[in-house]
């Protein structure tokens, strides 16, 4: 996988894509397009940003429906939701770790459930702002569910 377009960028624009160039945020996170497990970038708002085609296919919508969508709203089962959001509102306001794993369900656009492990990280800025969260998913059902391997192959150190 060729990450030099992705390590030339400088974070301003990553996090300046995610609120007022949308359209930008799909080339810039492209070098994620290939990975075989979910690769989701929300905003700060929790909508949808970049979502791989990996992770269109499992949530069985169309890569170009998801721009901006409501991750919570919309993949959270409701019986999570508020959880879930609660747990969004911190790492947004900052208050837990830039990288985390967790495991939650995802809601899929026909209505089946599905277990998913999860790898996030926090896009700040150089203050510390959260200004977005990158996440790497994948069922955790699978044997041979290997998104923390995919993860360090994948993403930037930099950035991690």
């Amino acid at each position: 996988m060729d990450l030099t377009r992705f390590h030339q960028v400088e974070d301003y624009s990553i996090l300046d894509c995610l609120t007022t160039h949308a359209d930008q945020v799909g080339e810039l996170f492209s070098v994620f397009n290939d990975l075989p497990i979910l690769t989701l970038v929300v905003n700060q708002e929790a909508k949808m940003a970049y979502l791989n085609p990996e992770g269109a296919s499992m949530l069985n919508i169309p890569i170009q429906q998801y721009h901006g969508e409501c991750w919570l709203t919309k993949f959270i089962p409701g019986e999570q939701r508020q959880e879930i959001i609660m747990v969004f509102e911190q790492v947004i306001n900052g208050n837990i770790a830039p990288y985390s794993t967790n495991t939650n369900d995802v809601l899929t656009a026909d209505g089946s459930i599905i277990p998913f492990k999860w790898t996030n990280h926090l896009l700040t800025t150089k203050d510390g702002t959260v200004k977005g969260v990158c996440c790497f998913g994948s069922d955790s059902r699978d044997p041979h569910n290997e998104v923390d391997h995919f993860v360090d192959l994948s993403f930037p150190s930099s950035l991690k």
